[in-house]
């Protein structure tokens, strides 16, 4: 009777054996890389990409640009980046990639990231909107000799600084699509900009709260 009843057990072990697959169908199992594009939505509160997962920067900027952004010290030519969300943005930074700008192309010092050379504490970048009503740098920070031109005195930042960062004293909300200006400031005002030249190519990053 034992031995029956062994034999009974082992076919059943052999039974489901049978059932259990050698190998995993790949069809089955979605590819991971199926599931996503490598875009992420923006989301200000949770810190995500705004564009891609190689947007994201340290500190809570996030970068807005794919190519670099550029303006001129004349003719109108400014740079622009569009928000990718809604929210209340903080500050934007500008990094530097290539490229000068001058407000005296006849004198070699005076060619800057930012500004001018002989005013080297000082910058001449401002951030306005599509129809150029200025948001960046605060009105606090305008140099009062040189208001009309928009200069400004930006603290821990200078015509030659790597990076920018314009900061808001209040947040101001923005709109998804909002298409933001980036001006040498005496071009903006056409404000003595006959000896001006040059072109300056940055990255840009906003940080929202």
């Amino acid at each position: 009777m034992k031995s029956i009843l062994l034999c009974l057990y082992l076919f059943a072990l052999g039974s489901l054996a049978a059932d259990i697959p050698t190998e995993i169908n790949s069809d089955s199992v979605q590819d991971a890389s199926t599931k996503s594009n490598g875009k992420e939505s923006f989301d200000p509160a949770s810190g995500n990409s705004i564009i891609t997962k190689r947007a994201a920067s340290k500190h809570g900027f996030y970068r807005l640009n794919f190519s670099p952004v550029c303006f001129s010290a004349r003719g109108n030519l400014f740079g622009t980046v569009t928000m990718p969300s809604a929210g209340r943005l903080a500050a934007m930074k500008l990094v530097h990639r290539y490229g000068y700008v001058t407000c005296n192309k006849h004198n070699p010092i005076y060619w800057s990231h930012w500004g001018c050379g002989h005013l080297k504490d000082y910058v001449n970048v401002v951030i306005t909107t599509s129809l150029n009503k200025i948001l960046l740098p605060p009105n606090q920070f305008l140099k009062f000799n040189y208001q009309a031109g928009k200069w400004s005195k930006v603290p821990g930042y200078g015509a030659n600084s790597p990076e920018l960062i314009l900061s808001f004293f209040h947040p101001r909300y923005v709109y998804r699509g909002h298409q933001l200006r980036v001006w040498y400031g005496e071009d903006l005002m056409n404000w003595y900009e006959g000896d001006n030249a040059g072109r300056v190519c940055f990255d840009v990053y906003a940080s929202y709260v």
